[in-house]
């Protein structure tokens, strides 16, 4: 083993010789084993895949132990590309791609793609676990190392000419017994908070539906008295139906009701089963010709489902697509004013957001220019309250769409408007608290990532175990 390296390796930053514990070598990953690069069969050779050799991709690699694979060659196949079956204790290192740095251990026979850097460790030298925990814990250095534009590409060279210290074999074990009973309590921390997303998602619509079927508001309703529905709607001309309980025996075949579970779930007396096109104008959205470059890159925010997406469940200023007059003029689209309310019908359905100025979307949504009767958030929550269930008003299987005559016959339970603002401000409040928490939730993980490093920083500096 080498006390001293090359001085061509990369430019990070080691401890001096001397301030290593006695008995600690420098060295290159390069000198600790034989490496291995790998290879793809021709795709256009059938017989080369479907096989029962494994073959590692660079998305197989998960920084843990492979015992399985997305794909698998033939003899054939492994006959006639590059690719090595390699032994089981393998270590291999993604070298591109959105996987750069990724790692693990082969658990059985397999071989690899060319995307893989893969080392088959000389046991004297070195165990393959201390070397995966120290790729680990130079993954953002290699990733920084790596060659090439807009996404890094690591080489063969590159991971052969990293240096590393190396202890005695003991040792080695030693740091990696350490270092497995630490990080067993931080991935379970881990674990535990990457469960948290998915129940504060469900505590999110929950707050919906309680809210959107007036329980949230259960006692605000016992304390206040408001202006009933059938006179706002007498404001705008529109005829009053039954009202609370009596509305679940107005439901017409064909109607799309929005309402969490049962369509004929009893709401609140006082409450209004009102076709949504009644109080709320309907606009449609399109997309101007993309073969004419005048229509585009105007000053005309224009919304797609990106856009939506990511702005879901709130107001929407900025688009990532803008159009010009012209575009307008020549399309079907239309220039909708601030506070209109936005629905992905097709391509992704059920994002919801509000425009926070004039905007046009494209025909993916279908839009409501709401009356005084109804408060844009108060729909924008409505249509959120149904979640995925917002899918069961469209057609198809591959790609479900809302169809116009399935929006035209949506109906809405509606509430007087000062509990609108009412259901509006607790929403709100609940959702501030779980923001709080989500950011909470951030934060401890990030300590858990800081935590990993700490620990892989002592151990191979020969900090975290005392000599035997």
């Amino acid at each position: 083993m080498k006390g001293n390296v090359a001085k061509s390796l990369p430019a990070i930053e080691l401890p001096d010789v001397e301030e290593m514990p006695e008995g600690w070598a420098l060295t290159t990953l390069g000198e600790i084993g034989k490496w291995r690069t790998g290879g793809t069969p021709s795709r256009k050779i059938n017989s080369y895949f479907n096989g029962d050799i494994a073959w590692v991709k660079s998305g197989d690699l998960k920084d843990g132990i492979i015992t399985a694979t997305e794909e698998k060659i033939t003899e054939l196949g492994l006959q006639n590309c590059a690719a090595k079956l390699l032994p089981v204790g393998t270590v291999s290192v993604a070298l591109y791609g959105a996987t750069i740095g990724k790692i693990g251990i082969l658990g059985i026979e397999a071989t690899t793609n060319q995307a893989c850097a893969n080392c088959i460790v000389d046991p004297k030298k070195i165990s393959k676990e201390f070397l995966f925990y120290y790729i680990f814990s130079q993954r953002q250095n290699l990733i920084e190392a790596g060659q090439g534009g807009a996404q890094p590409n690591l080489t063969n060279q590159i991971i052969h000419d990293w240096p590393i210290y190396l202890p005695p074999l003991t040792e080695q074990q030693r740091i990696v017994a350490r270092i497995e009973a630490l990080l067993t309590h931080i991935n379970a921390a881990r674990d535990r908070l990457s469960r948290v997303p998915l129940i504060m998602k469900r505590f999110r619509q929950a707050v919906l539906a309680t809210a959107c079927s007036g329980r949230l508001t259960e006692g605000w309703r016992e304390k206040n008295s408001t202006e009933s529905v059938e006179l706002a709607l007498q404001k705008i001309h529109v005829k009053a139906s039954k009202t609370g309980r009596e509305a679940t025996d107005n439901i017409i075949p064909g109607d799309c009701i929005l309402s969490v579970g049962d369509p004929g779930t009893p709401y609140p007396d006082g409450w209004l089963r009102v076709p949504l096109q009644q109080i709320a104008r309907l606009e449609s959205g399109h997309t101007p010709s993309r073969q004419h470059p005048e229509y585009w890159d105007g000053n005309v925010s224009w919304i797609g489902i990106h856009d939506a997406k990511i702005h879901h469940g709130g107001y929407i200023s900025k688009t990532l697509q803008h159009v010009t007059p012209k575009g307008l003029e020549n399309s079907a689209a239309r220039l909708l004013p601030l506070n209109t309310v936005c629905l992905s019908r097709t391509a992704s359905v059920g994002y919801v957001v509000i425009m926070n100025s004039s905007m046009a979307t494209s025909q993916d949504f279908v839009n409501w220019v709401c009356s005084e009767a109804l408060l844009p958030k108060f729909l924008m929550y409505a249509l959120m309250a149904e979640g995925e269930g917002i899918r069961k008003f469209g057609r198809g299987t591959t790609h479900t769409t809302i169809y116009y005559p399935e929006v035209k016959a949506l109906h809405i339970c509606l509430p007087p408007i000062a509990e609108q603002h009412e259901i509006i401000r607790r929403i709100g409040l609940l959702f501030e608290l779980a923001d709080a928490f989500d950011q909470e939730v951030a934060a401890a993980s990030r300590r858990c990532e800081r935590l990993t490093q700490a620990v892989l920083g002592k151990a191979f500096r020969g900090e975290l175990v005392g000599k035997s």
